[in-house]
């Protein structure tokens, strides 16, 4: 909610503002939010604080949406209980604050609550342009029976329509659906329309977002990387990079852990893209970088299991090719880290973390990906899971995986180049 909206007549906080601090390790205490908002630099990600107000309010969305899709899709649940009409106190899930003002989606929220939705079920939400998307489709009703109808899907890259057979109460229908992923110049959100009509009336709607991208640039031949893990190794190769023979004669190093050798290459000149995927609980993370670990989200409030979480992303530089909200979507959900790096302070917030966690009322912020300079040389951290499919499957994985490798390279570039 926005805390300005929360205001009593004399424009003092609610009482319960100083509440929260014995739940999820304090990081539902609501006090204090606008001063962690500027302290950890998230202004730079997303402006004034009442953008990140609007895009959480639409995450909240994002969430019911999936989780009442999910409930519509299986027969056997009758129905289902939205919590909470109102927030309470810091507990804010409501779709009305405590002062009863309305979430930003009340009216798209009424398009879902409806006798008759049709529902898309997707493995992934990232596609190449012209790739043929397989989607599933439940059509689910709750009303009164339905006669017969159509079923049409829609993107800019087409139209297909299925006949729809007499629905019962109760009752649902399955519906492949195949279509093409337009072909575009740039990547962008796509928004696929499913309709549900009788006789040319229009019975029910919904819709999915994927990200879709165009075919991807080979990279520049100069770039050569080397790794210790066969595996990156391999991936790599298949992505077209140029591997050098060996750490000496690489630009970019790409290793899941490092060790008293790599770091010297570092310290003499050479850059490193560090994916720690796995947990790395040593202290120092890297040599003189204090109080810095890699740690496990389950178990802990950065898994957001209770408390919600919320994954960022700079869309600056590199990163600006993945289209996109700062709030990390369903397009990211092959890469969404299971680590975090904790212990990076506020001056890493203010230009080094390219991405980041936090929870609650903006509490316990913690980087996905971030870079340090030791020595001479350059390193970049990341606990995006990269290496989770084969090269190419998933777009949002070779593009990140990209990059990442571009913003390893051209911070040492830029400083050769100076």
């Amino acid at each position: 909610p926005d805390p300005k909206q929360l205001l009593g007549p004399d424009g003092r906080e609610p009482w319960w503002f100083e509440t929260g601090h014995d739940w999820g390790g304090g990081v539902m205490y609501p006090h204090g939010i606008e001063n962690r908002y500027v302290d950890w630099h998230l202004d730079e990600v997303w402006g004034p604080i009442e953008n990140l107000i609007t895009a959480s309010q639409w995450r909240q969305f994002d969430a019911l949406k999936y989780q009442i899709e999910r409930m519509r899709s299986r027969r056997e649940l009758a129905g289902y209980v939205i919590t909470e009409l109102t927030d309470v106190h810091w507990e804010a899930n409501g779709l009305l604050d405590m002062r009863r003002h309305p979430r930003v989606f009340h009216h798209d929220l009424a398009r879902l609550n409806v006798d008759t939705l049709p529902v898309a079920r997707l493995e992934r939400w990232s596609f190449w342009a012209g790739e043929r998307l397989t989607l599933p489709v439940t059509v689910a009703h709750a009303g009164p029976p339905l006669a017969a109808g159509v079923l049409r899907v829609t993107s800019t890259a087409g139209a297909a329509a299925f006949e729809l057979a007499e629905l019962k109460t109760g009752a649902s229908i399955e519906i492949e659906a195949v279509l093409d992923a337009p072909a575009i110049d740039a990547s962008r959100i796509e928004r696929i329309d499913i309709v549900v009509d009788r006789d040319g009336t229009e019975v029910a709607r919904n819709w999915v977002d994927i990200a879709i991208h165009p075919p991807r640039t080979a990279p520049d031949d100069a770039r050569t990387v080397w790794s210790s893990d066969l595996l990156i190794v391999k991936h790599l190769r298949n992505l077209g990079y140029a591997l050098a023979d060996d750490a000496a004669a690489a630009e970019l190093i790409v290793e899941r852990s490092h060790d008293a050798t790599i770091a010297n290459l570092v310290r003499e000149g050479k850059s490193l893209l560090l994916v720690a995927d796995t947990e790395m609980p040593l202290y120092p993370f890297f040599p003189h970088w204090q109080n810095v670990a890699v740690e496990m989200r389950e178990g802990t409030p950065w898994q957001g299991d209770w408390a919600s979480s919320f994954s960022w992303l700079r869309r600056q530089g590199p990163f600006a090719k993945l289209p996109g909200a700062s709030l990390l979507g369903l397009s990211f959900d092959r890469v969404i880290p299971i680590h975090v790096i904790s212990g990076c302070n506020r001056h890493d917030f203010q230009s080094r973390v390219h991405a980041g966690l936090f929870v609650g009322w903006i509490h316990k912020p913690v980087a996905l990906s971030v870079e340090r300079a030791y020595g001479s040389g350059r390193f970049l951290a990341t606990t995006f899971r990269l290496f989770r499919d084969a090269p190419l499957v998933d777009p949002t994985a070779t593009l990140l995986l990209d990059a990442l490798v571009e913003k390893a390279m051209g911070a040492r570039r830029a400083e050769a180049a100076a």
